[in-house]
C-alpha cells in the first residue's frame, strides 16, 4: 500500500470518527474539538501502521510452501 493511500484513508476515518457524537457523550462537538481529536487519532494511527509495516521490510515469499 503506498504512502499517499494509506495517509488518505487513514485520514478519512480519523475525521469521520472525530466528529460522531457518540464520541463527544451524545453532544454535537465545536469544528475545533473534532480537529483535535481527529490529530490525536491521526497520530496513533500512523503509529501503528508503521509498527505494523516494520516487519514488512522484506517482501514475504511463497516458496515456504
Amino acid at each position: 500500500m503506498s504512502a499517499d493511500l494509506s495517509s488518505n484513508l487513514i485520514q478519512k476515518h480519523v475525521d469521520a470518527s472525530a466528529a460522531k457524537p457518540e464520541m463527544w457523550g451524545g453532544r454535537m462537538p465545536e469544528n475545533y474539538e473534532v480537529t483535535r481529536l481527529a490529530a490525536c487519532f491521526s497520530k496513533e494511527w500512523e503509529t501503528a501502521v508503521e509498527q505494523m509495516l516494520r516487519q514488512w521490510l522484506t517482501l514475504p515469499t511463497t516458496t515456504g510452501y
